[in-house]
């Protein structure tokens, strides 16, 4: 009988924990639409390519980054924490929600690596 209340134990433990992750994962408050993102994403083809694919040697591949990265390098853009000459002024423009939802939208595109033998 004194198993019980450890097997209890860790169960409820795995359950807030994937719980945790759940929320961090899905934050309904920084959560973009991602119509809305693939609409302004005309603003980034120039320099980022048509679906984040870039072709300029001093632009990088946005397509398929990670949320919360890219969240928080627009964030420095537009605070000036990080310096580009044209990201700062693009950034600086931005609203939390524009961020939202470009984040939303380059973060969905599924990019496939292929690794050479």
């Amino acid at each position: 009988m004194a198993r019980r209340p450890r097997v209890i134990a860790r169960t409820v433990c795995i359950a807030f924990g994937l719980l945790g992750v759940a929320v961090w994962t899905v934050n309904p408050a920084t959560a973009g639409e991602l119509a809305a993102g693939r609409e302004k994403a005309a603003a980034c083809r120039p320099c980022h390519g048509m679906h984040g694919l870039s072709r300029q040697p001093n632009a990088p591949h946005i397509a398929g980054q990670n949320d919360f990265y890219m969240r928080e390098q627009l964030g420095k853009y537009r605070s000036g924490q990080r310096v580009h000459p044209v990201m700062n002024v693009v950034a600086k423009e931005l609203s939390d929600a524009d961020i939202d939802d470009l984040v939303a939208y380059y973060s969905s595109i599924k990019i496939t690596v292929e690794v050479p033998e």
